[in-house]
């Protein structure tokens, strides 16, 4: 089965992309944490070239310039303006969430294909059974205690709408969040939610930057929960440590702990007595996946010994407690990490 890779990506430097962007530009929710570039596309391909050299084909969704270390040459990789994918009426776009229910207009692109945020990487190998099997998506949520009708900052009022227009078209509750990482999906998916609600997408189109308005991707993963037409993993969580994981829909592993390490709560973060005490229980237990701010990763050893356990997917994300120390550290650290130059630069 051919699985193709898709990002979106941003060149902060573009001043002709900047220049674009201050006529619209606004504070908070859209701050430059949300679309400045420490080299993670980079990091990340080379991640995909040397533990999931399978993928297909990298499509690369922007309205920049690529950056000056891109290899322009490599026939894998293909860059997709978004005047390509998106109607002339709602452009420029700034606002990821809107220019992700476009992807799937994405020319050749598979069936089955993963989403990744550039600052998303693989941290081991990884099969396509991880993504696909048995004939469907495997798709990975989080349990959390979620109140769509008080969502909790802008991120969750997001996937409360995804929730909603869900629940109000088909009657179920699906109170799981994303795991913040590589995502599977499929365009069957993607084109019928969107014909489905396209009243809905075609309003939250026309959002330039990041409103209250905006409709979380997840949205079709719950649609695809809705038919049928996934497998579903829940990683149970509390507010210290990860213990367990619960299968729903179809029972693909033996049930495991130590699935889903996540350290972006504050007192995860600030008790390092908690991780060691997860450690202890699974030494040898390789997990799914890690997520963590930059900031907090940099500060915090325990975090990078998690990520030294080599999960398969990790998103070490920007936000507005960045600092420019936080980002020197991170960049020497990704070059440790991943010190081969790949394919995919000069």
């Amino acid at each position: 089965m051919d699985i193709d890779l898709v990002y979106l990506y941003v060149n902060s430097r573009d001043e002709a992309w900047l220049s674009r962007r201050r006529q619209y530009s606004q504070e908070g929710r859209n701050g430059i944490y949300r679309f400045r570039d420490n080299d993670e596309l980079m990091f990340s391909l080379r991640s995909v070239e040397k533990y999931a050299p399978w993928i297909r084909t990298v499509y690369i969704v922007t309205d920049s310039s690529m950056p000056e270390w891109f290899n322009t040459e490599n026939r894998r990789v293909h860059i997709v303006p978004h005047d390509e994918i998106m109607p002339p009426e709602i452009l420029p776009c700034f606002n990821s969430n809107v220019i992700e229910s476009y992807i799937s207009n994405i020319p050749g692109l598979s069936e089955v294909f993963l989403y990744a945020n550039d600052d998303t990487f693989f941290g081991n190998e990884v099969t396509p059974e991880f993504f696909f099997k048995d004939g469907k998506p495997v798709i990975r949520m989080w349990e959390k205690e979620f109140d769509p009708g008080i969502p909790d900052g802008y991120y969750e009022e997001a996937i409360a709408k995804a929730y909603g227009m869900i629940q109000g078209r088909y009657g179920i509750g699906c109170r799981y969040i994303p795991w913040h990482n590589i995502d599977v999906y499929t365009k069957r998916a993607f084109d019928a939610c969107r014909a489905e609600f396209r009243e809905e997408f075609a309003r939250a189109s026309f959002c330039r930057l990041r409103t209250g308005n905006d409709i979380q991707r997840v949205i079709f993963h719950f649609y695809m929960l809705a038919h049928d037409d996934c497998t579903l993993i829940i990683y149970k969580h509390n507010s210290r440590f990860i213990a367990d994981a619960v299968f729903v829909a179809a029972s693909l592993f033996p049930a495991r702990l130590s699935d889903f390490l996540f350290c972006s709560t504050h007192d995860f973060i600030r008790n390092p007595a908690s991780h060691h005490v997860a450690a202890s229980l699974f030494p040898s237990r390789l997990p799914d996946f890690f997520y963590c701010s930059i900031h907090d990763f940099i500060r915090n050893p325990v975090s990078r010994y998690f990520v030294s356990r080599k999960p398969r997917c990790i998103c070490l994300n920007d936000s507005e407690n960045t600092t420019d120390e936080d980002i020197i550290r991170y960049q020497a650290y990704m070059r440790k990490l991943f010190p081969q130059k790949s394919a995919f630069e000069k």
